[in-house]
């Protein structure tokens, strides 16, 4: 790990050469310079943090389509048009919704019919259920009249029947016996016939048959009759209680049953109303018109992968973005800050835009929003690393710009003042350790060096260097250069080249060395730096130098075309690295 980290500090320190300002140097250093030596100098690094990302709006009319359901685009307002508020944009297809709108007219009107007739039927098993309850309670009146009736009245009539009958046949018999005690006498005495004295002797065996028969007539009536039609009008009482409940419970369902009918009438005519008044809706808005005015994009410029998409006969769903007239004067940059870096950015902080649009020009801008949710990397290809979005809201005016373009996005990060500075060409790793080559009595001699904070161009010198010291811009081959003795004390092991506090340390190595330069542009040689402007593209020759430096313009930002140094080593390409970590992110250019 340590000799990764070495080469890339390396090629970083190669690739910083093109950053310093010549225009500031005094006579002797810039022949020191033709050389390879660079000057200390001492003066403020700014701290800027480069990120690429997307410009946005702020305040946009997204015209989305409102319809329930889905509907393909009729007819389109060309893509760039210029627009007034209530111009038509978008016409979408009516002719389904048309026949859909007159079959639910039908619809409607046969399910009033329906709800109607179903109330109708409410109405009559209302009176039914009336007339069926009150009968069945005068049956059930009938019965308790006619069982009290029968205990007070008949019950009684049918005793005194009985005992008069049964007193009628006692006498009946004491006069038939009293007249057949004559009869012997008579007989004898010719008074009367054989035949009479038979029939009175018949007449009194009837008497007292009559007797028995009433006797027993009482008895079995006591005994079986009363008992049995005393219970026969208490069933019919209770029957006739039990009927009065079962006609109350029939009429209650057979009127529930009615009004259950109602109720689905009336939900399937209120459903009927409402996608009637839905489909009435969808129509009105199948017209779609601008609110304001403005250029028309096709789709959310925010999100222009679908844009394509958007044309005659394409289809659309309910909420969909069909066009969108943005506010062009109302812009912002969404970049993604790594999770080491999104401390040091804060909300107020000053940023400048550069657009694809117009690369020659740039915009200032204010940080608007951090992200408090940091997003996690596309596994899929490897990405592990967290990254935060972070809105840069644009100065106003800015109408060329378009939105759903790339943007570079530059964060001031603040400076870093009166300082100790090298360029990062001129700090060498070693063994998790850092070094420069300053010049003593002419030669370039290896001294130990203890760094701070740094930019993409400049690193602090915390020690190890005085200013006006002049240091080698490259590593000499071995043999060429002096080393001093290094023998460390304990203050010197535990405090050299230690991490600085806002540093992410990643790995052991890191957290030895302290310091973790950008990596060299791909295409530099260390050969290259001797010459003062010739073919090889000597780093730190005058007139090449001068000719960078000329481009950049005191801005802190790589001249253009220049890469970006990564974290993996290598240019980008004018893009920087997204994983790349701490203040040495930025492109500023120290001042004096």
């Amino acid at each position: 790990m340590k000799i990764v980290i070495a080469i890339l500090v390396i090629g970083g320190l190669a690739a910083g050469a093109f950053y310093w300002k010549p225009w500031q140097q005094t006579e002797a250093e810039s022949t020191s310079e033709e050389e390879g030596y660079y000057t200390v100098s001492r003066g403020d690094i700014p701290m800027t943090l480069t990120e690429r990302g997307t410009l946005k709006t702020q305040d946009a009319q997204a015209v989305r389509s409102q319809i329930s359901g889905r509907a393909r685009i009729e007819w389109l307002v060309e893509e760039g048009a210029r627009v007034e508020p209530g111009q038509i944009l978008v016409e979408l297809d009516k002719t389904d919704l048309e026949k859909e709108i007159e079959e639910l007219d039908n619809k409607v009107i046969q399910l009033e019919s329906e709800l109607k007739a179903a109330d109708t039927e409410v109405t009559i098993q209302t009176a039914q259920n009336l007339t069926d309850t009150e009968k069945a309670n005068l049956a059930h009146e009938v019965a308790v009249v006619s069982l009290k009736k029968y205990e007070e009245g008949d019950v009684r009539q049918e005793r005194r029947r009985l005992l008069l009958a049964i007193k009628k046949a006692k006498i009946d018999v004491e006069r038939a016996e009293f007249r057949f005690e004559t009869l012997p006498d008579m007989l004898e005495k010719d008074f009367i016939t054989k035949d009479q004295y038979k029939e009175e002797e018949l007449k009194r065996d009837t008497a007292e048959q009559d007797l028995e028969s009433a006797n027993l007539a009482s008895a079995l009536y006591e005994e079986y009759q009363y008992p049995l039609d005393l219970k026969e009008k208490k069933a019919a009482v209770t029957e006739a209680e039990r009927n009065v409940d079962r006609a109350n419970k029939q009429a209650e369902a057979r009127l529930e049953g009615k009004k259950a009918l109602v109720r689905q009438k009336t939900r399937s005519l209120e459903a009927a109303t409402e996608r009637l008044k839905r489909a009435n809706d969808d129509i009105n808005h199948m017209t779609l018109r601008s609110k304001r005015g403005g250029t028309v994009f096709y789709g959310d410029p925010d999100n222009s992968r679908r844009a394509e998409e958007i044309k005659v006969g394409a289809e659309v769903w309910p909420n969909r973005t069909i066009l969108t007239i943005p506010d062009p004067t109302r812009m912002l940059a969404v970049v993604k800050v790594h999770e080491a870096d999104i401390s040091k950015v804060s909300e107020g902080g000053r940023a400048i835009v550069r657009s694809e649009i117009k690369r020659n020009e740039s915009y200032g801008g204010q940080v608007l929003r951090i992200g408090s949710v940091a997003n996690a990397g596309n596994r899929r290809y490897g990405d592990s690393v967290r990254r935060f979005d972070v809105e840069v809201g644009l100065e106003s005016g800015q109408s060329v710009l378009k939105p759903g373009t790339t943007a570079e996005v530059e964060l001031d990060l603040g400076t870093v003042t009166n300082v100790l500075f090298v360029p990062l060409q001129a700090v060498h790793p070693r063994d998790g350790r850092f070094y420069a080559y300053k010049r003593i009595s002419g030669r370039p001699t290896r001294v130990r060096v203890k760094l701070g904070r740094a930019n993409e161009s400049y690193v602090e010198v915390v020690r190890g260097l005085d200013e006006n010291d002049e240091v080698l811009l490259y590593a000499p081959e071995p043999g060429e250069a002096e080393v001093l003795d290094e023998e460390d004390d304990a203050d010197d092991a535990e405090e050299a080249d230690r991490v600085i506090p806002d540093s992410d340390p990643e790995d052991a190595d890191a957290e030895d060395s302290g310091y973790e330069a950008p990596s060299k542009p791909a295409g530099s040689s260390k050969r290259g730096r001797r010459g003062a402007g010739g073919s090889d593209g000597a780093q730190a020759g005058g007139g090449d130098r001068a000719k960078r430096g000329s481009q950049w313009s005191g801005r802190g930002e790589r001249p253009a075309g220049e890469g970006r140094p990564s974290r993996s080593g290598g240019s980008s390409g004018g893009e920087r690295s997204r994983g790349s970590r701490g203040d040495r992110s930025g492109g500023g250019r120290p001042g004096n």
